[in-house]
């Protein structure tokens, strides 16, 4: 079984890093194989463990914040499920935060990966690739202008 996973998780991460950079057909075909619904589930579940969510989270932000797709980057600066995610991160790194504090300073393991090699590069994506690129589009396009 944990086999079956880490090959999954591989796998997931392959498609990610595959997608990475300016490459719009991959980044094409691995959104139709896992939808932006199943990744949201992944990350919004309590029952996954944060390997799993680390890896859907690097997916995320390859596939889907760093996309060359302008109509997808368009559509998850509104999109609600991903500013579910955007708040989940933001109390998963709140609640990192108060443990460290409660333990004197001391930061537990098995969130620390998620955090700083998924969450906050993730986010660091999203605000560089999605919500800039969307705030500098034209309110109102200027229309064609006929002789």
């Amino acid at each position: 079984m944990i086999h079956q996973l880490r090959y999954h998780m591989n796998f997931v991460l392959l498609m990610a890093r595959a997608s990475a950079g300016k490459n719009a057909l991959s980044e094409a075909k691995c959104q139709s194989v896992l939808p932006l619904d199943t990744v949201v589930t992944v990350l919004l579940s309590e029952r996954i463990a944060r390997k799993v969510q680390l890896v859907f989270t690097q997916f995320l932000a390859d596939v889907y914040f760093e996309t060359e797709i302008v109509e997808i980057r368009t559509s998850l600066s509104t999109d609600t499920m991903v500013w579910k995610v955007i708040g989940a991160w933001t109390a998963t790194v709140q609640l990192l935060k108060s443990t460290v504090e409660l333990a004197g300073g001391e930061m537990p393991a098995p969130d620390l990966p998620y955090v700083f090699d998924g969450i906050l590069p993730a986010l660091r994506d999203f605000y560089r690739y999605v919500y800039v690129f969307v705030s500098a589009l034209p309110l109102f396009p200027l229309a064609r202008r006929s002789r």
